[in-house]
């Protein structure tokens, strides 16, 4: 059984949208995600590793057409309820997609190739499925020197989460992975900082602060903060948008 089955619902609700911040953090990235990835009309999207689907369905309205593909049964039948009938659900792992080459537009990805045997197989099944000039949009936790001590206190913690926690790599290794693949970055933005662990998002444990209002302000601070060369490679995550040449 995928892992993710044992914990489906569960598993998001206690982990992921525990808090008020953990909610306004987990919702701020699926905007900035659909913001750099820029769906239209027409195009063919998507999702390598769909979970619940609530990133497809924010781009569910706009007249491209959807497929969702993942691992874990439990999570497709989730999604199903989320999207209209636009979307496609595939039972089926990022690293061996079943489709053809140069079949979609848009690939997205949040916070799943910290969970692949191979981020490399994974990122060149991705260039493999887009046409060229097609676009990866992907986001995933990365890790540093300034993360490693807090996320191994939070999982001794919140022990349950070792079991679906994932492998981070660092920055640079996303970077060149995905130049390995064929890509070319066009944008490699950092999100998250000071205020994305406090909010309880992955522990749910939070500053006792229940004004989405505060939240929100926080993590413009978190942003503004992390455009600063100096602190951008000691963020959380990485959201990444790669082109296949044309």
């Amino acid at each position: 059984m995928d892992v993710f089955d044992r914990y489906n619902a569960h598993f998001v609700d206690k982990f992921y949208l525990p808090t008020v911040g953990s909610r306004v953090v987990y919702y701020r990235s699926l905007r900035r995600i659909i913001e750099l990835a820029r769906v239209r009309a027409g195009d063919r999207v998507i999702d390598l590793g769909c979970g619940t689907g609530l990133l497809l369905k924010g781009v569910d309205d706009v007249g491209a057409s959807l497929v969702g593909i993942d691992t874990a049964e439990s999570m497709l039948a989730l999604a199903l309820k989320e999207l209209s009938r636009n979307a496609a659900l595939v039972r089926a792992g990022g690293e061996q997609a079943p489709f053809a080459d140069a079949t979609f537009d848009v690939a997205l990805s949040r916070a799943v190739i910290q969970h692949v045997a191979s981020p490399r197989t994974y990122l060149a099944e991705a260039w493999r499925i887009l046409k060229p000039g097609g676009r990866l949009v992907l986001f995933t936790p990365f890790t540093n020197w300034a993360v490693a001590l807090p996320r191994r206190l939070s999982l001794r913690l919140v022990p349950e989460r070792r079991v679906v926690a994932g492998r981070l790599y660092t920055r640079r290794f996303f970077l060149d992975a995905a130049r390995a693949a064929g890509f070319t970055i066009a944008r490699a933005v950092t999100f998250g900082f000071v205020f994305y662990p406090l909010s309880g998002y992955g522990t749910g444990i939070s500053l006792p602060i229940r004004d989405p209002w505060f939240w929100e302000r926080a993590l413009t601070v978190d942003e503004m903060l992390v455009r600063l060369p100096s602190l951008a490679r000691l963020g959380i995550n990485l959201l990444l948008e790669a082109v296949k040449p044309a």
